[in-house]
């Protein structure tokens, strides 16, 4: 990977920024990223897995992962549910066509999960970040810094999150329809994301004025008022162009601009309700979630109106 400049040749018309590189609220300078062969300034080329694309490999403990089919942590009752979805993908014939952007935090000790994301997911993303604590051409890390004094420890995962929309505004904005943000534990099944995203509902719900597309699980638990939720960060959210450039241009610069901590998904729907007092609803039409917070076998015996 090489520092990227972008070319102005493909993008889309571009509308002014009204917040320019370096000039965000507690967001470290971009001479801070660190590239592979020890370049400041750096940016990534969000093509890098397509340039060198990584086929499947299961290295060790092969019996363990392969188990047959509802042994595994799928469960007896989540097998169907995979056949499900791929029988759909199969078959499906809804558009996909929309470019989505795929941000992924990470850390120099999760090459593990983001080399099985390079194996299966992440290629069928437009655009692909793994925003780390260091660049490293052979596992695809890109070093993004925050300003947290807990550093790219878990405690830090909040103005990490702040420092990766910013950095995702900075230099992609333009360039993709849909932004992604996600830890390294997740699967994501791109192509229904995709089928989501082109819907009909969502370009009825991004046309209504005023309305800004986060999307992602609603989270209720606990003492929580009724009526109360947060996108939760175990799948992630999804925003459109239009919501990061408002999200960027509006509350990360103003909201809980120091704030620390783990609860990133906590904060970044509290910001975004200065923005938008309702989230489009990402279930489909029965019912069903798209976007899950657990595994698939959790998901598939839980009670009640929380099932699959």
């Amino acid at each position: 990977m090489d520092v990227l400049t972008l070319p102005n040749k493909g993008k889309r018309n571009q509308e002014e920024k009204l917040v320019q590189p370096g000039n965000h609220t507690n967001i470290p300078p971009s001479e801070m990223r660190i590239g592979p062969d020890g370049e400041t300034d750096y940016v990534h080329d969000p093509d890098f897995v397509k340039l060198s694309p990584r086929s499947f490999q299961i290295e060790e403990n092969a019996a363990e992962l392969c188990l047959p089919p509802g042994e595994g942590s799928e469960l007896a009752e989540g097998y169907p549910n995979l056949k499900n979805i791929r029988n759909h993908l199969e078959r499906s014939t809804e558009r996909r066509n929309v470019k989505l952007f795929c941000a992924v935090y990470t850390h120099s000790g999760g090459v593990n999960n983001t080399k099985a994301i390079l194996e299966t997911w992440g290629g069928r993303c437009d655009g692909l970040l793994f925003a780390s604590s260091e660049s490293n051409k052979k596992t695809g890390h890109m070093h993004l810094p925050s300003n947290s004094r807990w550093g790219f420890g878990y405690k830090g995962m909040l103005q990490r999150t702040r420092t990766i929309l910013a950095y995702l505004y900075d230099n992609f904005l333009e360039d993709f329809d849909y932004f992604h943000l996600c830890g390294d534990d997740v699967y994501m099944i791109v192509e229904n994301m995709k089928e989501f995203l082109a819907s009909t509902k969502v370009y009825n719900w991004e046309n209504v004025q005023g309305n800004l597309l986060f999307a992602g699980f609603w989270v209720h638990w606990g003492h929580m008022p009724e009526g109360y939720f947060y996108l939760g960060g175990g799948s992630g959210y999804t925003m459109s162009r239009k919501a990061l450039k408002a999200f960027v241009e509006g509350p990360l610069q103003t909201c809980q601009t120091h704030r620390e901590g783990s609860a990133e998904d906590v904060f970044f729907t509290e910001c975004a309700r200065e923005l938008n007092t309702e989230f489009i609803d990402t279930r489909d039409s029965l019912g069903a979630h798209r976007y899950h917070q657990m595994p698939i076998g959790r998901h598939s015996s839980f009670p009640g109106k929380y099932k699959w």
